[in-house]
């Protein structure tokens, strides 16, 4: 998409009676990276923050 929703996050509510337009927050119209990483922050806040990479992993090759 072009023009000035250009990066807009787009809600279809057609089948609830609503209609199809751009997502707004507090902040203007929703882009699909402030989306994205308002999601993930909620998830970490729910979950935890990523443990650190462990250098062993779950499959490894062995050469006999």
């Amino acid at each position: 998409m072009t023009g000035p929703d250009r990066g807009a996050l787009w809600f279809d509510g057609e089948a609830s009676d609503g209609g199809i337009g751009p997502q707004a927050d507090g902040h203007g119209r929703m882009t699909f990276d402030r989306w994205y990483l308002g999601w993930l922050a909620e998830v970490e806040a729910e979950v935890g923050p990523p443990r650190p990479a462990s250098r062993r992993t779950a499959w490894s090759w062995s050469r006999r």
